[in-house]
């Protein structure tokens, strides 16, 4: 069972414990934030090119460089996750709908 929810990291604000006091502060304040997960999995969200107002997971970090945002389901507000990949200024989302390979 994951007991981090995405979604706390890269809302449009985003709650920190310090000093055992919970203090909100707006994504677009925060470069990033690393963090050790419950299943000991080391996790970066940052600003990326066009995701300013709020914080993606940074996955991969190479020539190409891969993220993944988060937003809630409108419907029932279930976590739901859009990879995308940055080569050289060209962003490409990756999409089950749309044929990836020929991008």
């Amino acid at each position: 069972m994951n007991q981090i929810n995405e979604l706390s990291v890269s809302d449009k604000k985003v709650t920190l414990l310090e000093d055992g006091k919970k203090v909100r502060y707006a994504a677009s304040d925060i470069q990033k934030i690393e963090f050790t997960d419950l299943k000991n999995k080391e996790r970066v969200f940052v600003h990326a090119f066009d995701y300013q107002k709020f914080l993606i997971e940074q996955l991969y970090d190479g020539k190409i460089k891969w993220y993944r945002s988060y937003r809630a389901n409108s419907y029932d507000g279930s976590v739901q996750s859009a990879d995308i990949l940055f080569k050289n200024g060209i962003r490409q989302v990756l999409s089950l709908l749309v044929n990836n390979r020929k991008n």
